[in-house]
């Protein structure tokens, strides 16, 4: 009878690391009840633990979608591009573009909601691409604030 490979309920980054061995110390000694308790539960917490680490970018981005649709004047929804972006890229540099993309997009997103609003005039949706320039602008800035940190947590020994 072919053994259950328990190890495809882990992550994929998981699974790479560690996946072979722990299904073959399950087949060797067995699964018990209480195994498969334990294993399905870390193996959700694992999965969780990504989205738990992506809750302050959703956060930041929503905070961009609501000044975007609620303020009266774009500069509020721009500085929150600006302030988002750079502080996501100043904890994650090597993902610079994809924070300035990630961040920009909160605007056309949340403008297809003023869209819905036939009663009033508005802009043509693609002059919303006005604003990745903040969104860009932030990411670059964040990225310098996160390479002077890096530099000061890491000195070179001489």
């Amino acid at each position: 009878m072919k053994s259950i490979r328990w190890s495809k309920l882990y992550p994929r980054t998981w699974q790479e690391q560690f996946g072979e061995e722990f299904d073959e110390m399950n087949s060797m000694r067995g699964v018990r009840a209480k195994d498969v308790v334990d294993i399905a539960f870390h193996a959700l917490a694992l999965r969780l633990s990504g989205l738990v680490r992506a809750l302050p970018f959703l956060g930041a981005w929503i905070v961009v979608c609501f000044l975007n649709v609620c303020a009266k004047e774009v500069q509020w929804a721009a500085g929150a591009l600006v302030i988002c972006s750079a502080g996501a890229t100043a904890m994650q540099p090597k993902k610079w573009l994809r924070n300035a993309f990630g961040f920009f997009a909160a605007i056309p997103i949340s403008s297809l909601y003023l869209y819905q609003d036939t009663s009033t005039k508005h802009a043509p949706l693609y002059q919303t691409a006005v604003a990745f320039i903040p969104a860009l602008v932030g990411a670059l800035f964040g990225l310098a604030i996160g390479s002077s940190i890096g530099s000061r947590s890491n000195p070179r020994v001489s």
